[in-house]
């Protein structure tokens, strides 16, 4: 019998043989044994299960692997049925005991050529086997397959000078850089044909110089600050750009690169010694960091008083990019706000803040030039002029307010509330005097209008003009006020007269009371001026009706509601007090 490639186990206490018999001219075949040792002393052959030593076929090459489970692999080579072709690789556990479980064909790697010498690497999860069934150099060249969680990866055919164009059987890593194989490629002592013997050879595997560049992802500049860390299980190196250092890559390995640099977001990746069909000396990588948003502080002031505005709105200008994103930060005493913009970009934002006029924030690629960096930009908004509101009607119910002494009369937000209340009995009553549904739809809708975009609308801008009155007022101006007051003709001119009155100073005593009456002191130092124009029905046209009987059109028609209002219509600002002869109007 012959008796050739023992395979150990890790332990050394398991032996399995492949005995080899001539079955016709130089043909041999195998089977396979098991040799147990016991205090030093092995047990006879014990010959595996048929269905692994199957009839007419043969088993060879074995390689012993240990299992997490306790048990063990057997890889060998057989042209068993049920394989791809030609002699394939299977593998089937088994136990210390030998209890052998049912072979499996390893389909995924195996081919319709021969494939010989199955070797499983435990360090790196890789099985090594030769293969003539692939695109080879020639004869058996050496593969590698990586077991991937469940599954084999797609065998890697290894470069020079493992492989060569003979055959290259029983490949065995040493360490990252050496291995051992047989070949009986050119250099095996032979006394006849070259190529007729096969010799042990050792492989040496020089590492790689690794030479990372690294850059902007936008620019293609040159990042001269970068810094570089490379691990795997087996090393981590660390370096900058600059430094002399060029870290060796220990082959057939994988690496995580993770490339980091001020101003930019890092970036990891993978660096591989595997798939290389050679080996060159150096190993080059190019890696595109993408540079971080600028941040711009912008805090945006009052023109005037240049104390902070709190938060703005931000906008961009037409045709200009949006910026990342605004944060508030909450530790800011100024309420500033953080605009996050696209570096070596140029940006036109639009400052809005109510009460104030718009302004524009432009912003070069030069000042965006530094990723990651971040600065102040202050941004001063004037107030808007008074005149934006002029003119401002506010408008009352019929024969409001009531006569009272004139400090005490209705200030005008409680009119407005009162009246605003009244224009669902207003629709009615104005409803009521028309016979055609279409008709008294048109009445009302008119009527609705009214109420919402003249009435409803002037009392928010009054309340807006108050807020605003506040910013100059602060800031040493002084400021009159000129008020008219109207009234519809149903009464007598007389009437009409007090009426009005009445009209423009609960506008006044709006003014007064309004933000918990802090007007009162300007009002009192004469730094704001309310001067009253009542008007009586003076400027009333002959379309308002004073029909008592008809009060469809003399009290609810949209034309008569018209003319029961004050108006400011004039605010004078100056810098300089009035003099004392200037008396208030009352």
């Amino acid at each position: 019998k012959h008796t050739a490639l023992p395979a150990f186990s890790p332990d050394g206490t398991l032996l399995i043989l492949p005995v080899g018999t001539y079955t016709s001219g130089m043909e041999v075949r195998c089977e396979l044994y098991l040799f147990r040792q016991s205090f030093g002393t092995w047990s006879d052959p014990i010959r595996l299960p048929d269905y692994i030593n199957q009839k007419g076929s043969t088993q060879t090459h074995p390689c012993i692997v240990d299992r997490e489970d306790g048990y063990l692999d057997l890889f060998y080579i057989s042209n068993a049925p049920g394989g791809q072709g030609g002699k394939d690789i299977w593998s089937v556990k088994f136990s210390r005991q030998g209890v052998f479980d049912y072979p499996q064909n390893l389909k995924t790697l195996n081919t319709p050529g021969d494939e010989a010498s199955p070797f499983f690497d435990p360090s790196s999860q890789s099985l090594y086997f030769s293969s003539t069934g692939y695109l080879h150099l020639g004869g058996f060249d050496v593969y590698r397959s990586e077991w991937q969680s469940d599954q084999w990866s797609a065998p890697f055919h290894l470069p020079t000078p493992i492989n060569s164009s003979h055959h290259d059987l029983f490949y065995r890593p040493l360490n990252d850089s050496e291995g051992l194989l047989t070949s009986n490629r050119l250099g095996a002592v032979a006394t006849g044909d070259e190529s007729c013997c096969y010799d042990l050879f050792q492989v040496t595997i020089q590492p790689q110089h690794f030479i990372p560049f690294a850059q902007d992802a936008i620019t293609g500049r040159p990042i001269s600050n970068a810094h570089f860390e490379l691990s795997n299980k087996r090393q981590s190196l660390t370096w900058k750009v600059g430094e002399p250092l060029q870290p060796l890559l220990v082959r057939n390995q994988n690496y995580v690169l993770t490339t980091s640099s001020p101003g930019y977001y890092s970036d990891t990746t993978w660096v591989s010694t595997l798939d290389q069909e050679k080996f060159p000396s150096e190993l080059h990588q190019k890696v595109a960091l993408r540079p971080l948003p600028v941040e711009v502080v912008v805090e945006v002031y009052d023109a005037y008083t240049h104390l902070p505005l709190g938060e703005a709105g931000f906008a961009p200008l037409p045709g200009q990019p949006s910026p990342f994103g605004l944060l508030y930060p909450k530790e800011s005493s100024s309420q500033s706000v953080v605009v996050k913009l696209e570096p070596y970009s140029s940006y036109g934002l639009l400052v809005e803040k109510e009460g104030y006029t718009s302004d524009t924030l432009f912003l070069s690629a030069e000042q965006l030039s530094l990723p990651g960096s971040r600065f102040v930009q202050s941004v001063f908004l004037e107030p808007v002029n008074l005149q934006h509101f002029l003119p401002l009607a506010l408008f009352f119910d019929n024969d409001a307010p009531k006569p009272a002494a004139a400090s005490r009369i209705t200030p005008y937000d409680r009119t407005f509330d009162a009246y605003y209340l009244q224009k669902e009995a207003y629709a009615r009553e104005l409803a009521a005097a028309f016979t055609e549904a279409e008709d008294q739809d048109c009445a009302v809708e008119r009527l609705e209008s009214f109420f919402e975009q003249e009435v409803k609308a002037g009392y928010l801008r009054l309340e807006d003009f108050a807020e605003n009155l506040d910013l100059f007022l602060k800031n040493d101006y002084v400021v009159e006020i000129l008020i008219k007051g109207f009234a519809s003709p149903l009464a007598s001119r007389e009437y009409n007269l007090a009426l009005t009155k009445r009209r423009v100073q609960s506008v006044k005593n709006y003014l007064r009371l309004v933000k918990d009456g802090m007007y009162n002191k300007y009002l009192v130092n004469r730094r704001l001026i309310i001067t009253l124009a009542p008007m009586g029905e003076t400027s009333v046209g002959n379309a308002v009706s004073d029909n008592h009987r008809k009060k469809h059109e003399s009290v609810y028609s949209v034309e008569a509601s018209r003319e029961r209002r004050a108006e400011i219509i004039e605010v004078r600002l100056s810098k300089i007090f009035p003099s004392p002869d200037n008396q208030i109007s009352e």
